[in-house]
């Protein structure tokens, strides 16, 4: 009876392991299915002579300029992420030649984000830093903020 309980207890054993690694690997296997399946990007699309009076227009959040009527409009794309709705939310920055220097956006699918931020420079330069993420989450370590969380390319981190 005792050998019958050790090979059932063995038995548990090897099935929760790899029970384990078969849950894990299905959760990278997820995001990517999620990447591959995330559809037509609405994001990357601000023209070269792109002006503040569009930008607000379009519901834009200029950087360090939000007000209530922004901050709102933050709430509701975190809201629309909670409750699965499809959003897109842009952030700008302009330069001194009122031209887009820094353009910010998240685009959720309904299941996943899609994170872009395009740094533009004077000469027309532009760098472009992309990456999918699965949720938005408030976290005090390693720094206390809102951050994009569980994303394809684990070692980023992207501020909300």
């Amino acid at each position: 009876m005792k050998k019958l309980g050790f090979i059932f207890m063995a038995i548990l054993f090897v099935v929760g392991v790899f029970g384990y690694k078969m849950v894990t690997a299905d959760k990278s296997v997820s995001i990517k299915t999620q990447v591959k399946n995330f559809g037509e990007k609405k994001t990357n699309q601000v023209p070269e002579d792109y002006k503040i009076k569009e930008a607000l227009e379009n519901g834009d959040i200029l950087q360090g300029q939000i007000k209530a009527k922004q901050r709102a409009r933050i709430n509701e794309f975190k809201k629309n992420v909670e409750d699965g709705k499809p959003d897109l939310l842009r952030f700008i920055r302009f330069n001194t030649d009122d031209k887009p220097g820094e353009i910010t956006e998240f685009q959720f699918n309904g299941e996943i984000i899609y994170y872009s931020q395009e740094a533009r420079d004077f000469d027309g330069q532009k760098e472009v830093v992309s990456d999918y993420c699965q949720k938005i989450e408030k976290l005090k370590k390693p720094w206390k903020g809102t951050f994009l969380t569980h994303c394809l390319n684990p070692k980023a981190v992207y501020e909300f």
